[in-house]
């Protein structure tokens, strides 16, 4: 076992980076849901996120979060200063599902200004399709 995880290590260290952040990312924040935007494409380049399920899918999410709250703080929001606000590149259901059960603060990983916009919306795109291979 011990050499499986050390081969994966040096194998990991091996890889060049795909993007290095200029700026720090943050830890989690709690942030105010009045200072959270769902994403409208207002971000220069980001087209708005088409997502909007609003049947059994939306019901088990709203549930889901009800019965384990603690899961947002393990997949949190993914968001981007824009202004005085934050857009949600990844996460705009679970925002709208902790809107309709009254959350005042969310928990989110907050991205640095400077990431490109191609890299916005690749995280928009994997941030779907992991919440797709979650249900």
């Amino acid at each position: 076992m011990r050499r499986i995880i050390t081969r994966r290590l040096i194998i990991g260290a091996a890889r060049p980076p795909l993007y290095k952040f200029e700026g720090e990312m943050e830890d989690i924040k709690n942030i105010k849901i009045s200072e959270l935007e769902l994403n409208k494409g207002q971000v220069e380049g980001l087209p708005k996120n088409p997502r909007f399920i609003r049947d059994e899918r939306y019901k088990a999410l709203v549930k889901s979060i009800e019965n384990a709250p603690e899961m947002l703080r393990l997949r949190e929001l993914l968001v981007v200063q824009h202004g005085k606000k934050f857009v949600v590149i990844g996460g705009n259901m679970r925002l709208r599902a902790c809107r309709d059960l009254g959350f005042k603060t969310v928990p989110c990983k907050v991205l640095p200004e400077d990431t490109p916009v191609e890299k916005l919306r690749e995280y928009a795109i994997k941030d779907n399709q992991g919440q797709q291979r979650i249900r």
